[in-house]
């Protein structure tokens, strides 16, 4: 419904939810949480942030408010502050893999998608941004982390290759993204390309470039770089 005007009736939950978080079908901290969101949704992000502290300071094993504290600090700017606390939303499901808060309405496109997940690609990107504080290492080593926890992910695998490939290894950089189109990555087959081309395997690259323009013709996806490449 309409973020406003929900805004009041949630406010009002929590003014007539008793102290302990008893007496209704939703707890205190579902509620502070639900407000952040609200306000998140605003553009309100420190009135956000303070609400999602409210509900971790009423149960500090919520996931869902953990993660979106993450993102509250995000909107604001404040990366490092956000990195830490995707770090550690990472780390309380490595100590509770059972935890069945693990899926998330991601805001981006209404759709839904693992939040440890999400909180790991979220980590990277943002330490990435923080360069040259952060080091590279340290960026390999949160991508190659996230990589090992979700082994089926064909967008940490890419990401791990473009690190690799700033770094100038360029046979794991190949690797990385030759794992990532195993996955179902059509840019890593491009990125691939790229690679094999800087290594001077010319037959190979032209090869990649040739199979992934197919490949984007079958999905009627534009093909000029793709052909352009073919033509050097």
């Amino acid at each position: 419904g309409d973020v406003h005007s929900a805004i009041p009736y949630i406010q009002q939950a929590l003014r007539s939810e008793r102290p302990d978080g008893s007496g209704g079908n939703r707890s205190r901290e579902e509620f502070h949480n639900s407000l952040g969101l609200c306000y998140r949704n605003l553009g309100r992000a420190a009135e956000a942030e303070l609400q999602f502290k409210l509900a971790l300071r009423i149960n500090p094993a919520f996931a869902t408010a953990m993660f979106n504290l993450g993102l509250a600090y995000q909107d604001q700017g404040r990366y490092a502050e956000a990195v830490d606390q995707f770090r550690n939303f990472s780390s309380f499901f490595l100590l509770h893999p059972t935890n069945t808060s693990s899926e998330i309405v991601l805001a981006e496109d209404g759709g839904r998608g693992d939040m440890r997940l999400q909180g790991l690609v979220r980590e990277c990107d943002l330490l990435q941004l923080l360069q040259p504080a952060a080091p590279l290492q340290e960026v390999l080593d949160c991508w190659q982390r996230a990589a090992e926890l979700f082994p089926l992910s064909e967008v940490l695998h890419n990401e791990l290759g473009n690190v690799l490939l700033q770094m100038g290894e360029l046979e794991r950089a190949l690797q990385a993204y030759e794992q990532s189109f195993r996955l179902g990555s059509p840019v890593a087959q491009i990125n691939a390309g790229h690679v094999l081309e800087l290594l001077g395997e010319t037959a190979a690259s032209q090869q990649t470039f040739a199979a992934a323009a197919d490949s984007a013709r079958n999905r009627s996806l534009p093909t000029f770089h793709l052909r352009v490449r073919l033509a050097v």
